[in-house]
Order: C-alpha cells, then structure tokens, then sequence
C-alpha cells in the first residue's frame, strides 16, 4: 500500500505537532512532503530536517533568509504563497491548520488542486462554509473535520439517512469559569484563562474555550459541514463524550473516546483506522455529567445560533473576527475578559453591509472588523 502523502500548513502549532507525532509512529503509511509555518522558523527548519522535507513555506517573510541558510536545498515560499504552494505539490491530503482567516488561502488553493482537507481552522468555515463546501463540491474533493465535536459526528453519521437526522448535539466542557459568578468572570486574567481542564491547546482557543466562543463557533463550522440547521450543545464537563446525533426516532448516537486530538487527527488524514495501544479505562472515565446551557453568563453559541438562522450572510465571519480581535485584545491586557463578548455582540449588531460571504471578500471584512475594534479601543 503506497503512503499518504501530507502537506502541514500550520506544522509549528499544536495540530501540526500533532500531526507529525502520529507519521513518527505510522512511517510506513505516511509521508510528509511539505510543511508550512507562520513565524517560528527554527522549528520548521527541525521538522523539515527530521523529515526531509524540501518544499517549505514561512508567512513571514523576514524569517526566509534565516531558514534558507539552515535548509539551502529547500524551496522556500514566503506569504500567501507559503500557503498556496500545497496545491502544486502531489500530496494527497493537505493539513489545514493556520490560524485565522488567512488560512483560506492554502484551503482554496488545496481544494482547486483536487487534494482532500483536513481542516484545522474555524475561522475559514465559519466566515465563507458555504463557498468552501460548494468549491469543494465542484472540485471533487472534500473537507474532512479535524475537531474532535465534528470528527465525532461524522463518525455518528456513517450508515445512516439525512433524512432520519433530528439534530446535531456538540458538547461543551464549559471550561475552566463554568461554576463562577459574573463578578468572578470579571476579574479572570490572560494566565487564567489560557489554562485548559481536559485539552492541551494554544493560548487562542484555550481562551475562546473559556467564553464558549469556541462552541460558537463549532456550531456555524457543523451547519455548513453536514448542511443542516439543527444543530445544538449541551454541557458535558468531562469532554468523554465528543457529540451525538439525534434521530428523528428518538435514538441517539455518540462518541466517546478520551480528550485527545490525535484519535481525530489519524480519522481526518487517514481512509483507514490506525491501531493505538492505549485501552479504554471506563471507570477512569466515570462519572459523565451535563449541566444547561449557562446562556445567562456565556451567550456566544446563542449569538452563533441566531445567526446560522439568518442563512448565508457575512455575519459569521464578523463574529470569528471580532473574537479574534477582542481575545488579541484581551491577552494584550486592553480589554477585560467579559469585553469580549461585549465586543463582539456590539460589533455583529452594528455591522451595516449586507453581502454574501463570497473566498474573495472575507479577507477585506476582517481586516475592516478588526480595524474598527482597534479604533474603538
């Protein structure tokens, strides 16, 4: 059986890491064949090394002479191109995982290409999903989820009818403040609130865990992913149970497994499981709580619910940039921890253009929502 070939866009961040752990322990089903960082060139120039990667690309472009010195056979491409380059490459399967908006640029050109994506990024899906999954549609190729909610519903899904689907149920770990009181959110610090109680993750998405931005934004990413507008969450503070599918017969399905990206890493890059040592310990995974949905003190997935059920409007992509900007803002020390959802409720609200999400536009309304932010702050 020939190898699946990867490209990692993100390959420094906590997916690509990742990512490059499971073809450390699969060499003989992967290999990597270009990788693709925001800034941290001497990590890139690590990995490529240890996988002898020659098709290289680093967003910022002060850092190429620096990485060109320490890889002079590489190919080195700097900017969007960093990105792009994954489409003239053979690989097989392009790992998606840039933060932010300008992650679309690798995700398009991945797509045009015909290579399936094995998306890591929110905020692309949320600010343009249905572009994206139509693009992928004419292309013949498809955008597989790296969440562990989404990867979880694809695999509640499988063997069964649209049709027989009532909703989709994402959960939620509520995160480190869930038991606290208004006045106790206001005083959470940056040091806080990047720490995780079940996920190791980076300082951005820690923090949106925190808000349940991150839910909010996972339930936008499950409409346009399985085309449907029921979906829901609920509290389940263990994160055991990673989503369910409800079906119209009253059955429901979930997936269980321990918090760890690798098992939907190996699901989204892989047509075929991969064995892991590791077994089950149910009793170490006892007792599974649920709690209601705290709307009186976390309103980001009510906010992202009501705008799924405005269709497809830009709206979603306001929403994914102004957290990104508030939470920029917030670990910066400008702004407190409940301004952020202040932020971006007042920046959705006021938001007066109303045009679809088109791959062209979104990059212009970010940097118009994050350059409003900033003036007001």
């Amino acid at each position: 059986m020939s190898k699946t070939k990867l490209f990692i866009i993100g390959s420094t961040g906590s997916v690509g890491t990742q990512t490059l752990n499971i073809v450390r322990r699969h060499p003989d089903k992967f290999s990597v064949i270009g990788l693709s960082a925001g800034s941290d060139w001497k990590l890139l120039a690590e990995q490529a090394k240890e996988f002898k990667v020659r098709t290289i690309g680093i967003a910022s472009e002060e850092f190429a002479s620096d990485l060109q010195k320490e890889l002079p056979q590489a190919s080195i491409y700097t900017r969007a191109e960093a990105q792009t380059i994954c489409g003239n490459t053979n690989a097989d399967v392009v790992v998606a995982a840039a933060a932010g908006v300008v992650g679309i640029y690798g995700v398009v050109a991945a797509l045009q290409a015909g290579k399936r994506v094995a998306l890591a990024n929110k905020e692309v899906l949320v600010s343009a999903g249905n572009a994206l999954m139509k693009l992928a549609n004419e292309c013949n190729t498809e955008i597989v989820p790296i969440d562990s909610e989404h990867s979880a519903i694809k695999e509640c899904l499988q063997g069964h009818k649209k049709r027989d689907v009532k909703r989709l149920i994402l959960t939620a770990s509520g995160g480190s403040f869930f038991f606290q009181t208004q006045e106790q959110l206001e005083k959470i610090t940056p040091e806080q609130a990047i720490v995780h109680p079940n996920w190791k993750m980076g300082r951005k998405i820690s923090v949106d865990s925190s808000t349940l931005f991150n839910k909010g934004l996972e339930l936008i990413e499950a409409r346009w992913l399985y085309d449907t507008t029921a979906v829901d969450y609920i509290i389940h503070r263990e994160s055991v149970i990673h989503s369910m599918v409800e079906y119209i017969d009253g059955s429901i399905i979930a997936q269980l497994s321990s918090p760890d990206m690798e098992l939907p890493i190996q699901q989204a890059i892989s047509n075929h499981k991969l064995e892991r040592q590791q077994v089950t310990d149910f009793i170490e995974m006892s007792p599974m709580s649920f709690y209601p949905k705290p709307e009186d003190r976390f309103k980001a997935p009510k906010l992202a619910q009501d705008l799924i059920a405005m269709g497809d409007t830009i709206l979603p992509c306001v929403y994914s940039s102004a957290n990104e900007m508030a939470v920029q803002l917030f670990l910066e020390r400008k702004i407190g921890f409940c301004d952020i959802y202040d932020i971006v409720e007042r920046t959705v609200h006021n938001f007066k253009e109303s045009i679809v999400p088109t791959i062209d536009n979104i990059i212009d309304v970010d940097t118009q929502v994050k350059a409003n932010i900033l003036k007001g702050v």
